[in-house]
């Protein structure tokens, strides 16, 4: 019984759907990569049959375009965007739905052969969101915020 805590599988699910991506040289140096996925995602039987799997977007997408500047590096802008879903354990759909949300991240990287240097800053923008929420009978809406901005810095060595 999931009400005392115990794991239980969920009835059967349906994730049926379409994803598509397209890559565009828009000139020697700049370059276009778009991604979108429309899923249906639905309970097929049981008690919550045609209701929503939580959590599950209908709608979710990005766009990376991205600067080849040769010896001094390339730079990308890579946005994604999430639809809205309805909350986890939410299972009757009854709740509302968590927002959609979208992000920003900045990318480069440098070839200093034998080296590579990459970094990133995720969630440029500072975005305040929840990509995990829930909601319980007990304490209501529940949320799970994600990172704010932050920079990622690597390093490679080729030998």
């Amino acid at each position: 019984d999931a009400s005392a805590g115990a794991n239980v599988n969920l009835d059967p699910t349906r994730r049926q759907g379409l994803e598509t991506e397209a890559d565009w040289k828009l000139s020697s140096s700049v370059s276009a990569k778009v991604s979108y996925t429309y899923l249906d995602a639905t309970f097929r039987s049981g008690t919550y049959a045609g209701k929503r799997v939580p959590l599950a977007p209908t709608h979710q997408g990005s766009v990376l375009l991205t600067w080849d500047g040769g010896s001094i590096g390339q730079y990308g802008v890579l946005t994604r965007m999430v639809g809205k879903r309805a909350y986890g354990s939410d299972f009757d759909n009854s709740h509302g739905d968590l927002a959609g949300y979208a992000t920003l991240d900045l990318q480069a990287s440098w070839n200093f052969k034998p080296w590579t240097l990459k970094a990133q800053i995720a969630n440029a923008l500072d975005h305040k969101h929840a990509a995990f929420a829930g909601y319980s009978s007990t304490a209501g809406h529940y949320y799970y915020p994600t990172d704010g901005r932050a920079l990622f810095v690597s390093g490679r060595y080729d030998f």
